[in-house]
């Protein structure tokens, strides 16, 4: 037992010996800096070690930082990354770096290119000098660097006259997160130049459903903008093949009151034979809020055969007819079993107001539905009845 006392305690004084040193070491940005600029005696791993050390000797920021800023033009792609990594980490400390920065968007590496994307958003408003090359990286491939260079331009430039038009371009964009991050940040644009709606508007005869669906999504977020594209919109509607005229319909249903000007070109389609454009030019009249002697009558439409125009009839029941029985149909469809009619429902109740306070307990239990679509509506709606 005395023995392996007398080898234990010399051991042990060596491991914290060596404990000491590494420690000494790991603050020493010199003994890092040494190893990462090490190509010749240094492995991959050994050097991307170096480099996430020189993250946490980050107080000697003037050594470090250029060591960092040259490895991302290191030819080996893990070496990039891991010096990406590590400037992400102080990202709002790199301001004078932004050339730098810059240069590396054009990165083959989309991680790269996605960490300096962020960190230029990390930056704000002193990136500015940025903007033109990200504006190049919103046409990459790869959806995630599409979407971060999206928010950092909302973060760093807020010009209204340059961004609108760059949002309006990725509304075409094949990646659905894109293309609905698109229209948020049009929606927070405050301005909205003329030439910029005008390009939503021939959005709307895109050969993708999707993009059409966005678009009209889009002008109807900027109702506040669209008088100057409204005759645009209307003869989209009653002109050109069935798919544009339906998603411009659909447009104008979005707009709402705002495009009341439009009313009497749209009744022209209620004497139209395709079913599918009757059936969008009654919702979109109900929408705009057409007089009721001149469209179809939205209680009568719930008893009906056309089982969308019963679904979407509950939206626009309170601005039609006597307020009691509009309520009462609203409730009844709350209580129901059909989903897109329970959505409908809850929807009117957001757009009823204050007077629908007695549907709460019935719209809370809506929180549990297992549609997410019925959800969402449900938290929008209890949030505006301020229940949440």
């Amino acid at each position: 037992m005395r023995k392996l006392w007398l080898f234990g305690i010399p051991l042990a004084a060596l491991y914290f010996c060596w404990v000491g040193v590494r420690l000494k070491e790991s603050k020493n940005p010199d003994y890092w800096l040494a190893r990462f600029a090490d190509t010749t005696n240094l492995g991959e791993e050994g050097r991307i070690t170096a480099g996430l050390m020189l993250g946490n000797v980050w107080h000697k920021s003037a050594w470090v930082k250029p060591a960092l800023i040259a490895g991302l033009q290191d030819e080996n792609v893990m070496i990039r990354r891991a010096t990406s990594y590590v400037l992400w980490e102080h990202g709002k400390k790199l301001e004078a770096e932004t050339p730098a920065l810059v240069d590396s968007l054009d990165d083959p590496d989309f991680l790269v290119c996605r960490r300096m994307v962020e960190i230029l958003g990390m930056i704000g408003p002193k990136a500015k000098g940025a903007v033109p090359k990200l504006f190049e990286t919103l046409i990459r491939p790869e959806a995630e660097v599409r979407l971060e260079a999206l928010r950092s331009l909302r973060r760093i430039d807020r010009d209204e006259k340059r961004l609108p038009p760059q949002l309006v371009m990725m509304i075409g964009d094949t990646n659905s997160e894109v293309q609905a991050l698109s229209i948020r940040l049009l929606r927070e644009t405050r301005t909205v130049p003329p030439e910029t709606l005008s390009k939503l508007v021939k959005a709307l005869t895109n050969e993708r459903e999707s993009v059409r669906k966005s678009a009209a999504l889009a002008i109807g977020s900027l109702r506040w903008f669209i008088k100057p594209i409204l005759p645009e919109l209307l003869e989209f509607s009653t002109e050109g093949n069935k798919p544009h005229r339906l998603a411009a319909l659909d447009a104008l249903r979005q707009i709402g009151p705002n495009a009341k000007s439009v009313i009497p070109g749209i009744l022209s389609l209620l004497n139209h034979q395709d079913p599918d454009l009757y059936r969008q030019a009654v919702i979109t009249l109900w929408h705009l809020g057409a007089d009721r002697s001149n469209v179809p009558d939205p209680f009568e439409a719930l008893n009906g055969e056309d089982k969308i125009l019963r679904r979407e009839s509950l939206l626009v029941l309170h601005k039609y007819g006597d307020s009691v029985a509009a309520w009462n149909t609203i409730l009844s469809h709350l209580k129901g079993t059909d989903p897109p009619a329970r959505r409908n429902a809850i929807i009117a109740c957001r757009h009823v107001g204050p007077k629908a306070a007695d549907a709460i307990p019935e719209i809370r239990k809506a929180l549990h539905d297992p549609g997410v679509d019925i959800r969402w509506e449900a938290r929008k709606t209890l949030k505006v009845l301020g229940d949440m």
